[in-house]
């Protein structure tokens, strides 16, 4: 349990070292733009390769006399999530308001959530032990998930936590009073 709560902190810790740079630009609190890029830019590959991947780099198994087994359905189901989580990455590129960062933040998490179970749970992939999917294709999948849920958890707890703790007033600060 304790190690469990230690990987939790390191997790906020190093999304908060990641995203650390903010200022304060007309009220509104923004992210350094090279944090942006980074998040923005990990998340887009991440989703590209989910997307991809299946079809063209890590290959889904050869059907089988014709029949399209739960593999092939696998890939494209996985062609869809990936593509929304690839293009969520490049909106956080673009975008500058943390309350709107950690939405998007929020929705690549909840798709990479998605991702993973398609292939775990929900869809499958062949039940034989030597076949393509199961031997490259799932674990690269998982691999892939993973890695997006852990960066889009960490990023999105950290952009809520600071959104919150910058948009609500000090109580202990008292006005001044003339």
């Amino acid at each position: 349990m304790l190690l469990e709560q230690h990987n939790v902190l390191w997790l906020f810790y190093w999304a908060g070292q990641l995203i650390s740079g903010k200022g304060e630009k007309g009220g509104k609190i923004i992210m350094k733009r090279t944090s942006r890029l980074v998040l923005g830019i990990s998340i887009l590959i991440l989703g590209i390769l989910i997307a991809l991947g299946p079809q063209y780099i890590f290959k889904i198994c050869e059907q089988h006399h014709g029949a399209t087994t739960a593999c092939f359905w696998t890939a494209r189901a996985h062609i869809g999530v990936g593509g929304v989580i690839a293009l969520l990455g490049a909106a956080v590129i673009f975008l500058k308001s943390t309350p709107l960062l950690a939405g998007l933040s929020l929705a690549i998490l909840l798709n990479s959530i998605l991702a993973f179970l398609i292939p775990n749970f929900l869809i499958g992939v062949c039940g034989e032990a030597t076949m393509d999917c199961q031997v490259v294709t799932l674990p690269a999948l998982n691999i892939l998930t993973i890695l997006s849920i852990i960066i889009s958890a960490g990023s999105t707890g950290f952009l809520f936590v600071k959104y919150r703790k910058e948009s609500v007033p000090d109580a202990h600060v008292s006005p001044k009073l003339d």
